[in-house]
């Protein structure tokens, strides 16, 4: 019998240091993809949470072969305990899309850009917003060549107090804020409080 105790004892005492031993993940990198125009192809890289930031349209979520979840959906479609599974999931989250929406919880944003008479008036458009609203936000032009947006890249820290990084200084994280997630928690946090309300 008091070898039956101890050993549960023992048991036990095993299971609670396996469950102290298991570490928190680290918060997500949120960045956002920005299109600037309809139709500009995106590239992403594997093994990451893909969201596709479409608030008409019905919650979904499905795999891809490289490894990518896709969500598809507003934040307010989902729950803060799917947000908390992917977070052990994926380390890094692209929100796409074209709504103003998606910078406001991002930690990073690539503008995805293509050249052409139109780019300079709705870049600028773009790029005052940022200044209103964003201006901590680090940016990063994609979809262009290397040399294109680096003329590009000097144009806009020659006029506009936003900090420009090339996608090689965003694999830096020491480089970037974290709070994305907690952006995307609170929204779902609230929609699933204000769904309880309307329930009672």
């Amino acid at each position: 019998m008091h070898t039956r105790v101890e050993d549960q004892a023992s048991s036990l005492r095993m299971r609670l240091a396996a469950h102290r031993a298991i570490a928190v993940p680290a918060t997500p990198m949120v960045c956002a993809d920005f299109l600037l125009f309809r139709g500009v192809r995106v590239e992403l890289p594997p093994a990451t949470l893909v969201w596709h930031w479409r608030p008409s349209a019905a919650s979904a979520t499905g795999w891809d072969l490289q490894g990518r979840l896709h969500v598809v959906g507003a934040p307010t479609r989902f729950t803060p305990d799917e947000l908390q599974r992917w977070r052990v999931l994926f380390p890094e989250w692209r929100l796409v899309g074209r709504r103003l929406e998606l910078l406001q919880a991002a930690d990073v944003a690539y503008l995805w850009l293509k050249s052409g008479a139109e780019l300079t008036p709705r870049l600028e458009i773009l790029l005052k917003w940022l200044c209103r609203n964003r201006p901590d936000m680090p940016i990063i032009l994609a979809g262009i060549g290397s040399g294109a947006a680096s003329r590009i890249q000097n144009w806009i820290e020659r006029r506009y107090p936003l900090r420009s990084l090339t996608p090689a200084q965003a694999l830096s994280r020491d480089a970037l804020s974290s709070e994305g997630f907690y952006h995307l928690m609170r929204w779902t946090t609230n929609s699933d409080s204000a769904a309880a309300h309307s329930r009672s």
